[in-house]
């Protein structure tokens, strides 16, 4: 078969749908809202093998910056790898990533990628390696509940995104500086899950589950008082809060390492990174 290599078509409508079709038939991820709104920028590139003009094996590539021990790294985060099930068994994601990895790592000082457990013994063969990250659990059973948050019923894009490009850093230890993946969470992924404390002005993508509230994200464009903002996110029924995101600045939190082998870390190359760490889940493609 004659397979075409593509790739940056973000401007061919054709291709663009062709890899929203298989995004969706992959991993039930319709990207339509997100760049239909414009928010597909130059930092997101699908690298691609087409059969008549249908996109059949992709691996894309997002250009980000990392802020390490308050060190900032040129990153790069490989993602969407997808082959459609006809094409499977051929090498095509074994090529594309090779090719990825053979332009970019000479042009970025970190390239990693999260992996679901159906691919762990995959990425190793390319010289990633496993890395394991650390949850945070708060207890805050004795916090003063204030409960001043309220639910984002209708989403205004415009703020969401004068937020986005201008929000706060959430941990010199690690975390994404300019995160255009941010978008994404609000138009598709979490946009069920955005909240306002009006009082702070701040948004805050989170998730209550009986008595533990999944903390995604915090975006602010002023600097905040962490404790101010748990007392007023937490109800009556909190028990915890577990952070998805690198909270090494909050007193008496559990730190503690995961093995997760449905969202698993690999880092090529050379790794910056020291114990007790959490990529922000809102920076994961």
């Amino acid at each position: 078969m004659n397979y075409e290599f593509v790739k940056d078509y973000k401007n061919n409508e054709k291709l663009k749908e062709s890899f929203n079709k298989l995004a969706i038939k992959t991993f039930e991820l319709d990207f339509r809202s997100w760049y239909e709104k414009g928010y597909w920028t130059n930092d997101y590139i699908p690298y691609s093998y087409s059969y008549n003009n249908e996109i059949i094996a992709n691996v894309s590539v997002n250009k980000m910056d990392l802020i390490i021990d308050d060190k900032i790294y040129k990153a790069l985060q490989i993602g969407t790898v997808m082959t459609d099930e006809r094409f499977k068994n051929q090498g095509l994601s074994r090529k594309l990533l090779n090719y990825v990895l053979e332009e970019y790592k000479d042009k970025v000082q970190f390239i990693y990628l999260f992996a679901n457990e159906d691919v762990l013994s995959f990425y190793p063969k390319f010289g990633f390696k496993r890395c394991y990250e650390s949850e945070y659990i708060l207890d805050v059973s004795k916090y003063e509940k204030l409960n001043k948050i309220e639910k984002v019923e209708k989403l205004d894009f415009n703020t969401l995104e004068d937020f986005a490009k201008n929000k706060k850093t959430l941990s010199t230890k690690l975390d994404c500086i300019n995160n255009n993946l941010l978008m994404f969470y609000f138009t598709i992924a979490l946009s069920e899950n955005i909240y306002y404390i009006k009082e702070q002005n701040i948004f805050i993508i989170m998730e209550e589950d009986e008595d533990t509230i999944h903390l995604y994200d915090i975006i602010s464009k002023e600097n905040y008082n962490i404790n101010d903002l748990i007392k007023n996110i937490i109800n009556k029924n909190t028990k915890n809060i577990k952070f998805y995101f690198t909270a090494n600045n909050i007193k008496n939190i559990e730190v503690n390492k995961i093995e997760n082998n449905d969202d698993a870390l690999f880092i090529y190359g050379q790794n910056p990174l020291k114990e007790n760490f959490a990529f922000p889940i809102t920076s994961h493609c």
